[in-house]
C-alpha cells in the first residue's frame, strides 16, 4: 500500500479529540493534525456531529477540509488510549509549564523541562490544556513523540505482531491487510 489515511477518535462520554494520520510508508512519512472537537468547518461543529451520530457526515467533512481520503478509523475510549499509552512505554514532551496532578491521594508535581510522561501524566497533560486548540496541539506532540520514538519497531519485521496487538487495544475497521 502507497499510503493509509486514518482517523484516530478519542471519545469517552464525549469528544475528546479528533488526529488525522497520514502514513506513506514508502517515503516514511507520517503527517498528523489534531482538530479541536469545537472546531466548526462549513457551519458544522464537530462535536456536535459526533454527539449525533452523524458519523459519515463527520468523516466527508474532514476528508474534504484536509484533502485526504480517510480509509480507515481508529476509536479509544480513555482505558483504552492509557493501554495504548502503556503498551509503547512512557512519551517523551517539553513541558511548558508545570504539570500537577493527584495519584492516589497524593500531589503531583513534574516541572517544566524534558519528562517521560506515562498514560496518566499525557491525560493530565492534554486536559490541563488551557483551550481546545492547545489540547490539539499537545495531542499532534504526543502522538508524533510516540511514533518518532517507536519507529524503530514500527518499520521492523516486528510490526506485524505490534498491529495484531494494537487492534486488540482498540475499536477499529483497520485489518491485517492494511499493512
Amino acid at each position: 500500500r502507497d499510503s493509509l489515511t486514518l482517523l484516530a477518535i478519542h471519545a469517552d462520554q464525549t469528544l475528546q479529540s479528533l488526529s488525522l494520520i497520514s502514513i506513506k510508508p514508502k517515503q516514511g512519512e507520517i503527517l498528523i493534525h489534531s482538530f479541536p472537537p469545537n472546531s466548526i468547518i462549513n457551519g458544522n461543529k464537530l462535536s456536535t456531529l459526533w454527539e449525533n451520530g452523524e458519523k459519515e457526515v463527520l468523516l466527508s467533512l474532514l476528508s474534504s477540509y484536509s484533502g485526504y481520503q480517510i480509509q480507515r478509523q481508529i476509536q479509544v475510549n480513555d482505558r483504552q488510549l492509557n493501554s495504548l499509552i502503556d503498551y509503547f512505554g512512557p512519551i517523551s514532551v517539553v513541558l511548558e509549564e508545570k504539570l500537577c496532578y493527584k495519584q492516589s491521594g497524593l500531589s503531583v508535581t513534574m516541572e517544566p523541562g524534558f519528562q517521560r510522561l506515562n498514560s496518566v501524566q499525557c491525560r493530565h497533560y492534554l486536559q490541563q490544556a488551557s483551550s481546545d486548540y492547545l489540547r490539539a496541539r499537545r495531542c499532534d506532540e504526543l502522538l508524533q513523540n510516540a511514533i518518532n520514538e517507536n519507529w524503530s519497531v514500527l518499520a521492523s519485521p516486528q510490526v506485524q505482531k505490534v498491529f495484531l496487538d494494537l487492534l486488540d487495544l482498540c475499536d477499529t475497521d483497520l485489518s491485517v491487510n492494511d499493512l
